[in-house]
C-alpha cells in the first residue's frame, strides 16, 4: 500500500504541468489526479470540468471536490431531450468508428472555447485507472487461469483476439489483455481526436506504476489495495468528500440498500425502465422512446451498401429488440455501437455529410 501510494503520486508529479484541464467525476481516478496536483502546488490554477445531468452524482461530487480546493468548476449539462444519435454522429467519423457515440459525450466539450481562451494546454485523464487498478473484474478472474479469464471477460468477442500470440504468452493477469484489446483499441481513439487541439496526459499508464501493479497477484485488487493506497496518500480527499456509489469499495449491502435495489429491479421488470436521476445520462430511457427506436431501426436497416451490414442485421434479428422495448433499453450500449459502426462506414464510402444526414432522419 505504501509503495502504491507513492507511485500513484509520482505518476502525476513527473508529468506536472501548468494550464491544465481535468475532467472530474464522482469516482476515484480523476480525484487522485486533482489531489496530486493540489499536493504538488496548492496555488496551481486548474480548469475542472464535468459533463452530465444537473442531478447526477458525478456533478454533485465534482462540485464538492472543486469547492474543497477552492477552484472554479465548469459543468456542461446534458439536455434530457438530447438526441444522442444526431448530436454525436460526427464522432463516429472523427474517432474512426472505434469509439461508441454513447461514450463520446465529453469530446464536444473538452475543446470548448472556455478552455481554449484560458490557454489550457494539457488535459489530465484518469483513463484505465478503474479498469487496471480496481476490483470490478474480479468475477472474471476469481478461481480462473488467464485463458479462462479472457474467455469470461470477452465472451463472444474472444474469437476476434489473437490470444495465441507470443506477445501475450506468460502474462499472469487478465488486465494486460483488457489494456490492449479494450483501452488501446477503443478508448485511445477518442484521445487521437482530442490530441488535435490539446495535449493528453495519462498518468495511470506510467511504466513504473504499471510494472508494479502487474507484479502483484489479482487477489490484491479484491483486497481493495487501490482504494487503501488512495486513502493513505490523500486521506482528506477520500474521507471528507463522498464517493460515487459505483466506485465504492465492494462490500455487503446494508439491508435497506439491498431491499431498495430489489424493489427498483422489480419495478423495472414490471413497468419498463425507470428514469435514473443519479446517472450521467439515462441511455436506457433514451432508447425506449418510440421516436428513438424508430430512428435507430431506420439507420441500421437502411439498404445503403456498407461492409458488416449483414452482421448488423444479424444482431437485430437475433435479439428482436423492436418487439421488446424493455429488452432494447437494457441493450443501449450494443445498439449505439451498431449505430456508430453504420455511420462510420457510411461516412467512409459516401462522405461524412451523408452520415450526418442519416443521423437526422426521424
Amino acid at each position: 500500500i505504501e509503495k502504491m501510494s507513492k507511485l500513484l503520486f509520482e505518476a502525476v508529479k513527473k508529468r506536472y504541468r501548468e494550464n491544465v484541464v481535468v475532467p472530474v467525476s464522482g469516482g476515484l481516478d480523476s480525484r487522485m489526479i486533482v489531489a496530486s496536483l493540489y499536493k504538488i502546488d496548492p496555488n496551481l490554477k486548474l480548469h475542472l470540468m464535468t459533463v452530465g445531468q444537473e442531478e447526477s452524482s458525478d456533478v454533485k461530487i465534482a462540485r464538492k471536490i472543486a469547492d474543497f480546493i477552492h477552484q472554479e468548476h465548469k459543468v456542461y449539462y446534458f439536455d434530457s431531450n438530447d438526441d444522442v444519435v444526431e448530436n454525436r454522429a460526427k464522432f463516429a467519423w472523427l474517432c474512426d468508428g472505434m469509439f461508441s457515440i454513447q461514450h463520446s459525450h465529453g469530446l464536444g466539450y473538452s475543446n470548448n472555447k472556455d478552455f481554449v481562451e484560458n490557454e489550457a494546454k494539457y488535459l489530465f485523464s484518469g483513463v484505465v485507472g478503474g479498469e487496471m487498478f480496481g476490483s470490478g473484474f474480479s468475477n472474471h478472474t476469481r478461481n480462473k487461469n488467464v485463458l479462462e479469464s479472457i474467455k469470461s471477460f470477452f465472451a463472444k468477442q474472444t474469437e476476434s483476439i489473437d490470444i495465441e500470440n507470443s506477445y501475450y504468452q506468460g502474462m499472469p493477469h487478465l488486465h494486460p489483455f483488457i489494456l490492449d484489446n479494450l483501452n488501446r483499441r477503443f478508448s485511445y481513439s477518442a484521445y487521437t481526436y482530442q490530441r488535435s487541439y490539446i495535449n493528453i496526459i495519462l498518468p495511470f499508464l506510467d511504466n513504473e506504476l504499471m510494472d508494479f501493479l502487474f507484479s502483484l497477484p489479482d487477489e490484491y485488487r479484491e483486497k481493495q489495495m487501490y482504494y487503501k493506497s488512495l486513502l493513505k496518500a490523500f486521506p482528506d480527499f477520500y474521507t471528507k468528500i463522498p464517493i460515487e456509489s459505483n466506485s465504492e469499495p465492494k462490500g455487503k449491502d446494508k439491508p435497506l440498500k439491498k431491499w431498495k435495489k430489489k424493489l427498483l429491479h422489480l419495478w423495472n421488470k414490471a413497468f419498463g425502465i425507470y428514469e435514473r436521476k443519479g446517472v450521467l445520462y439515462d441511455y436506457g430511457a433514451y432508447i425506449q422512446k418510440p421516436k428513438t427506436r424508430q430512428k435507430i431501426y431506420k439507420i441500421l436497416e437502411s439498404d445503403i451498401e456498407i461492409p458488416l451490414q449483414k452482421e448488423i442485421l444479424g444482431y437485430l434479428r437475433r435479439y428482436n429488440w423492436e418487439e421488446n422495448p424493455k429488452k432494447m433499453s437494457k441493450n443501449a450500449d450494443i445498439l449505439l455501437k451498431l449505430v456508430t459502426i453504420k455511420l462510420y462506414f457510411v461516412a467512409v464510402y459516401y462522405g461524412e455529410q451523408k452520415a450526418l444526414e442519416m443521423a437526422k432522419i426521424s
